[in-house]
């Protein structure tokens, strides 16, 4: 099983594109215009000429520069996945051992 997105620019054109973050622009399909991100010019750009590039190697190394960009510039939250047991599953329900629920994110 291989990974939700295959092709990098579905997480690039989610959280590293956005080019008018005015109220007016009401672009509802960007998840940075939804969070108020403004995303730098450079950024956007860069995202754009990452999705136009033809060739694989070349256009890899854009989308790992569009990160180093992301990681260094964006709002970020830090969340962590607990291993607590909050609940536990019957054996019957899980067909087998009782299966601990996790508590998927506690901001700390």
């Amino acid at each position: 099983m291989g990974p939700d997105y295959s092709d990098p620019n579905t997480n690039a054109a989610t959280f590293a594109y956005n080019p008018d973050n005015s109220d007016g622009a009401a672009a509802v399909g960007l998840l940075a215009w939804r969070n108020a991100y403004e995303v730098p010019a450079e950024m956007n750009e860069a995202t754009v000429a990452a999705t136009l590039e033809q060739d694989a190697d070349a256009r890899a190394a854009m989308y790992q520069d569009i990160q180093r960009q992301y990681q260094a510039e964006a709002p970020s939250c830090r969340c962590s996945s607990a291993s607590n047991r909050s609940a536990c599953a019957t054996a019957s329900r899980t067909g087998g051992a009782a299966a601990p629920f996790r508590r998927s994110c506690i901001v700390r």
